[in-house]
C-alpha cells in the first residue's frame, strides 16, 4: 500500500534519538516537541529540512540552552511560520523576540509564556508591528509587560482574539480598556494577578464588553 505523505502533527513525547528522524519527513507542516528532549541541532534540522512548515510546539524544550541563538537559526528557515510555541524558553530574550519578528510576518499565535528573561517593553512593540496577523499573544508571567505594550497590540493587531497577560507588574485599566475598545475581535483576556487590576476594574470591564471572556483570579495579599 502507497501511504499518503505525513504533512500534520507529529507529536513527539520521547527521547532525542527518535526525534532526529522527523528531519526526514520533509512535507511536515505541523511539529510539537513540547516537553522533549530535542536540541537545538534537530530543531534546525526539521526547520531546514520542513519547507512547509507552519506551526512549531517547542514548550519546555529543556535541552535547548541558547534560545536567541537557536531562534535565529530556525526562524530564518521557517519564515512561513504561523504559530510557534516557546512556553518556559528560560533564556529568551529581546533578542530572540526581535528574530522572530524579523522572519515571521505571518504569524499569527506565539507563546512566550514564563520566558522570564524577555523585557517585554524592549520588544513587544516590534514583535506587533512586525507581526500585524497575531490572533493569539500569551505572555503569561512575563512582569515588565504594560501599558507601552498593549497600546501597540492594540494599534497593530486589528486580529487579535486571545491576550494573556496573567502576572503582569505594570498594566493599568485604561491602557485595557482603551485595547478593548480598538480589538474588536478579541474573544479572550485574561488578567489575573494583574497587580494594578482590581476586581471592580474587571467588572467595568466585563459590563462594558460583554461579548469578550475576561478571566481573573485574584491574588491574597498575606
Amino acid at each position: 500500500m502507497n501511504w499518503p505523505p505525513l504533512t500534520d502533527y507529529f507529536t513527539a513525547p520521547f527521547q532525542a534519538a527518535g526525534i532526529d528522524s522527523l528531519a526526514d519527513l520533509a512535507r511536515l507542516r505541523r511539529v510539537n516537541l513540547y516537553n522533549s528532549q530535542v536540541s537545538t541541532y534537530t530543531v534546525v534540522r526539521i526547520a531546514e529540512s520542513c519547507k512547509s512548515l507552519e506551526h512549531l510546539n517547542l514548550g519546555q524544550c529543556i535541552a535547548v540552552q541558547n534560545w536567541d541563538a537557536t531562534l535565529l537559526l530556525v526562524v530564518s528557515k521557517a519564515p512561513q511560520l504561523k504559530s510557534l510555541n516557546l512556553w518556559r524558553a528560560r533564556t529568551l530574550s529581546h533578542v530572540g523576540i526581535a528574530h522572530i519578528a524579523a522572519h515571521c510576518p505571518g504569524l499569527e499565535s506565539l507563546d512566550i509564556g514564563w520566558c522570564r528573561s524577555v523585557n517585554a517593553p524592549e520588544c513587544i512593540p516590534l514583535l506587533v508591528r512586525a507581526c500585524g496577523h497575531l490572533r493569539k499573544l500569551s505572555m503569561t508571567a512575563l512582569r515588565t509587560t504594560n501599558d507601552t505594550c498593549i497600546e501597540a497590540l492594540a494599534q497593530h493587531c486589528p486580529q487579535l482574539e486571545q491576550l494573556d497577560i496573567l502576572g503582569s507588574n505594570a498594566i493599568t485599566p485604561p491602557a485595557m480598556h482603551a485595547a478593548l475598545e480598538t480589538c474588536r475581535k478579541l474573544l479572550y483576556l485574561d488578567v489575573s494577578f494583574c497587580r494594578h487590576v482590581e476586581t471592580h476594574d474587571v467588572d467595568q470591564l466585563r459590563q462594558g464588553f460583554p461579548a469578550v471572556s475576561i478571566k481573573n483570579s485574584l491574588q491574597t495579599n498575606v
